[in-house]
């Protein structure tokens, strides 16, 4: 210490000096701010820990490489999921390289755990153990029962997961097909505004509109009629696997997955499928561009086509996919009620055009009807009173009592509908056809911990209650189109034994201007709001009244339009501890649409959809029985879950507790506000058999 103090340095001012011992001190900080400095950017455990214990390993450190991944292991923990196996792969191969086959059998089997499918650069040893392993200890996961992945034996529902393997195996072209072999699904396949309707457990309605259809976890079903347009747009060729929940999902989903949901799980941006043409244990391939895809055609001039490009590389990954389908659908021309003869006609009845004792009420375009006796509907509707085709009866006053169809009368209102019935209806002869064109367009983007995707489908199909005296077919205009459009964001960060994720979406649905409901009213058709005027003036007198659409003798276009926006965000938080997991989160929608469609007639029907410049429905349509605040209706969505699951015996028995509030409101009072929806469930596991409970 003597020596210390003899020894110093002067400043420029030469009055203070410093001992040495002071500078060995500070040179002693400086190097421990380094050392911390070097610790603390390990301590952010991502993947630079992993390529400095890399360079370790490389040079034959294997001692430093295991303590530079233990400053994580056992301290902060890693960034992420992917992280950490990268972290056991290399601690593996350190046990590989020193012959403990015991320790490199545990890191191994905790890779299969926490991802069967992670890939890893080619080491005979290292696959050989993984492959053993992961035979063994094959662990099937699902994502749609509690938004996480988790093994499908011990999630706290009945679910169903259908591999890529079991797609190709089963030669399913198409997801109707897919669920049409599944047990607790009833497909009515009516070609109409939706190629087939999906009853899961047995439940009917009229859409599918109770199972609540989803892509990677981000919802389909529209926005306001909650309606799973589920048809031939989405491509087989780019799904990984599909998720069937069935039974109510409420905790987790809300009210939209009233009887179940399907989960459609597609390839992710830098995934490519396995080649099934190589053998299993063929190399990964190494370029950076790769595509796949699928063609065929058949008979009823089917055609359809699935192309997925992509890009994966070390600052992002990528993929788009497209598909086009199109079809004429089965001929049914031969049916006796879809042959469109003209001898149809002949079933047609007249009755009700004859008019009888206490008047007519007159459709009113303002208000309600007006009732008039028969000699002011005479001279409303400039009734000829001496022509052939009526029998006038008067009263003791004189005045009309009725008026009668005569058979001269009843064959002049059959050959108007014979006329009509047999022409040409926009441009194309009246007669069978349920064409089908559908597109499909998914753009995914991956970097770092944030995957932003684009989606859009349009479906251009027929319409249900498709008879030959109702309406013609899709060559005639009569067609539904939905529109679909989703952007989303998707953020997923792991830190220690929490994980957040955050789905940010905006959807558009609309239906497109092609949509149209061409409709035939016969004056034979008691139900029809045609009256004996339209039988001296069928083409001059066209109905409107309130709350119904125009109406006159022959066909009509009858154009759709609707449109609607959501904005939705939903956060989740997940805890994974040793023996209790829990899963919370709030959700938000905001909404804007329609109250109802909006609708135009048209009698332009000698030529095709007049709708090249103007989309007739949007800017001219109505809303039959609108109420007061215009068509447009605000939506406020909240909810608020939260499901914890406890094993109560390890490995053997596991208790699941949940519940989701929602909050909904229609403008200012409007809405089913506060709602509750609990959630329970027991799991116990045998050695061979798996028991669950769910209520």
């Amino acid at each position: 210490m003597a020596l210390f103090q003899k020894i110093g340095l002067n400043f420029a001012n030469g009055s203070r000096r410093w001992p040495l011992q002071k500078y060995l001190f500070s040179g002693l900080i400086i190097i421990a701010s380094v050392v911390s400095g070097k610790i603390s950017v390990f301590a952010q455990c991502d993947y630079s820990i992993i390529e400095a214990a890399r360079e370790s390993y490389d040079i034959g450190l294997f001692d430093e490489a295991e303590a530079t991944i233990n400053v994580c292991s056992n301290g902060s923990g890693f960034v992420s999921l992917d992280v950490e196996n990268q972290s056991l792969h290399l601690l593996a191969l350190i046990a590989i390289a020193r012959d403990d086959l015991h320790r490199a059998d545990s890191l191994i089997l905790k890779i299969i755990l926490n991802d069967p499918q992670f890939k890893a650069p080619p080491n005979l040893v290292f696959d050989e153990i993984f492959q053993r392993l992961a035979r063994k200890n094959l662990v099937v996961t699902v994502s749609s029962v509690s938004k996480k992945a988790e093994d499908i034996r011990e999630a706290p529902a009945t679910v169903l997961l259908i591999t890529r393997e079991e797609i190709m195996t089963r030669g399913y072209i198409d997801l109707i097909d897919l669920l049409s072999d599944l047990p607790g699904f009833d497909i009515s396949k009516s070609h109409g505004t939706n190629y087939a309707n999906i009853y899961q457990l047995g439940f009917r309605q009229d859409n599918t509109e109770k199972t609540l259809l989803m892509v990677d976890g981000v919802e389909e079903n529209d926005i306001w009629s909650n309606i799973a347009y589920l048809s031939r747009q989405y491509p087989i060729s780019n799904i990984k696997g599909v998720e069937v929940l069935y039974g109510p999902a409420s905790t987790i989903y809300g009210p939209r997955a009233f009887v179940g949901a399907v989960n459609i799980i597609t390839f992710q941006a830098g995934e490519r499928p396995k080649n099934p043409l190589l053998p299993d244990d063929a190399p990964e391939p190494k370029s950076a561009v790769y595509g796949y895809g699928r063609i065929s055609g058949g008979t009823y001039q089917t055609g359809d086509a699935d192309l997925t490009i992509g890009i994966k590389n070390e600052a992002f990954d990528m993929n788009l996919t497209a598909r086009s389908f199109v079809s004429a659908e089965h001929d049914l021309s031969y049916v006796d009620f879809l042959n469109y003869d003209s001898s149809d006609v002949d079933y047609l009845t007249y009755g009700h055009l004859n008019l009888n004792q206490g008047g007519f009420r007159v459709p009113s375009p303002v208000g309600p009807s007006d009732l008039v006796d028969l000699d002011e509907y005479a001279s409303l509707f400039n009734i000829p009173l001496n022509s052939p085709w009526i029998d006038v009866y008067t009263g003791p006053t004189g005045k009309i009592d009725s008026i009668k169809l005569t058979p001269e009368g009843v064959e002049a209102a059959r050959t108007i509908d014979r006329n009509l019935y047999t022409g040409n209806v926009n441009g194309e002869p009246n007669g069978y056809s349920n064409g089908t064109r559908d597109f499909f367009l998914d753009f995914k983007l991956r970097f770092n911990s944030f995957v932003l995707g684009f989606r859009s489908w349009q479906r251009n199909e027929g319409i249900n209650q498709h008879l030959d005296l109702y309406a013609p077919g899709t060559k005639n205009g009569r067609q539904w189109t939905p529109f679909n459009a989703t952007f989303y964001v998707r953020f997923e960060r792991q830190i220690k034994r929490f994980t957040f994720s955050n789905l940010l979406s905006f959807k558009a649905h609309a239906l497109d201007r092609s949509s149209n409901q061409v409709r035939f009213e016969p004056l034979g058709n008691p139900a029809s709001r045609l009256h004996l005027a339209h039988l001296f003036h069928p083409d001059t007198l066209i109905i409107q009244t309130i709350g119904v659409q125009k109406a006159k003798p022959g066909f009509s276009n009858n154009y759709f339009y609707y449109e609607g926006r959501q904005f939705r965000n939903d956060a989740r938080l997940f805890y994974d501890g040793k023996r209790f997991d829990l899963l919370s989160g709030i959700e938000i929608r905001s909404s804007q649409m329609q109250g109802d469609f909006l609708t135009f007639t048209d009698y332009n029907f000698n030529q095709p959809n007049p709708q090249d410049t103007v989309f007739l429905a949007q800017e001219f349509g109505t809303v039959p029985n609108q109420e007061m605040g215009s068509n447009q209706f605000p939506v406020i969505d909240l909810g608020f879950y939260a499901e914890g699951e406890y094993t109560a015996i390890p490995d053997k028995l596991f208790v699941t507790l949940g519940a989701r509030v929602d909050y909904n409101r229609i403008r200012f009072g409007g809405g089913f506000g506060w709602n509750l929806a609990p959630r329970f469930a027991v799991v116990y596991k045998t050695k061979d058999l798996y028991f669950k409970s769910i209520s």
